[in-house]
């Protein structure tokens, strides 16, 4: 054998191992039950530890297959999209990944990963379920629920559940409580970007806290006029401000449910005024739903998507009630809240 043949052999021989390694380590994701809904659309596999994509797909079939491999054990998630009134919406189910996971299999019923089941690789899974279902049936006590959850995140902050117990006490703890436990987080689980987004967005929420006056900001009317929302706060009226999206269905529903008769209650009172405030989303889809929806309250488009970042909020609906000086009366109110707010603020 010549000296070039034996090293050609010795790299195919070495790249061989390479794939088998890789491949030992790999872990699969399979999907069934996949409704014809869904054909045509993405399915992936993330990692939240730095947003990047393991695996990805076109839906074409009932049954789905993705694999991938990950160094650490980490938190990710399994994603699919489909299409809703006015866009394309995603949901997910979470997954801690680990470095020789053999199987996880998930089903999807009425565009919800109803069942995963995980074989080997991070016992984080089942602890990941068990803490689910405890939240679930403690979930009539709140202040149960918030023990639970911070006691568990205290036991877990060094590993990816820390990620996923601290998140969810986001909005249900003050937001100066919620960074005391994020710098007590360690390095490895600190960098996830749901951490420090999160972290950025309360310290921004700390700025704009009730008795704060407002920020202004850049929007657009419907027909492209520039106006600012500082022509409608700080005027002299309560304006409950209502940022949302065309995409959003709980945005739509509160809307319906909680605005119009809101709106039909005090329409004739010159105090109040309900703003809406469209968010990341576009002029063109607004007018696309706007007879559709027929909101009769003023809207604002900000096209420059900043209204998040100067507020301090990740999701909508999202709802601000300000006073008629322009400070912040109210923030993250839904519901039968909203109405008390305003009962309040005009009794």
């Amino acid at each position: 054998m010549s000296i070039k043949t034996f090293n050609r052999t010795r790299f195919i021989l070495a790249a061989l191992a390479m794939m088998i390694s890789i491949t030992a380590k790999a872990f699969v994701v399979t999907v069934d039950s996949i409704p014809e809904q869904l054909y045509g659309y993405p399915m992936t596999i993330k990692s939240w530890l730095d947003n990047r994509t393991l695996d990805s797909l076109q839906v074409k079939s009932s049954h789905a297959e993705l694999r991938a491999q990950v160094k650490e054990t980490e938190l990710g998630s399994l994603n699919f999209s489909f299409e809703v009134p006015g866009g394309v919406c995603t949901n997910y189910k979470l997954i801690i990944f680990a470095p020789g996971t053999d199987t996880i299999k998930a089903i999807i019923k009425n565009y919800e990963i109803c069942d995963v089941k995980i074989s080997g690789g991070s016992d984080l899974n089942a602890k990941m379920q068990a803490i689910d279902k405890h939240v679930k049936s403690i979930s009539s006590s709140p202040d149960s629920t918030v023990s639970y959850l911070i006691s568990t995140f205290k036991e877990n902050k060094n590993n990816p559940l820390g990620v996923l117990l601290l998140s969810s006490l986001q909005r249900i703890i003050s937001a100066e409580e919620w960074l005391e436990f994020y710098d007590s987080l360690s390095p490895a689980i600190k960098q996830y970007p749901l951490m420090t987004d999160i972290a950025k967005t309360l310290r921004v929420t700390l700025m704009t806290k009730e008795g704060t006056m407002f920020k202004n900001l850049d929007c657009l009317l419907p027909d492209g006029t520039p106006v600012q929302l500082s022509d409608y706060v700080g005027k002299g009226k309560y304006v409950l401000v209502d940022f949302w999206a065309t995409w959003c269905g709980p945005c739509r529903a509160e809307a319906a449910n909680v605005l119009m008769p809101l709106y039909e209650k005090y329409k004739d009172d010159e105090r109040f005024m309900i703003l809406g405030v469209l968010v990341l989303d576009s002029m063109e889809s607004f007018k696309l739903h706007k007879d559709e929806l027929n909101y009769p309250w003023p809207q604002l488009i900000d096209e420059s998507h900043t209204a998040g970042t100067a507020y301090g909020f990740q999701s909508i609906p999202y709802l601000i009630l300000f006073a008629p000086d322009g400070t912040v009366l109210r923030r993250d109110i839904r519901g039968a809240a909203i109405d008390e707010a305003i009962a309040a603020a005009l009794d």
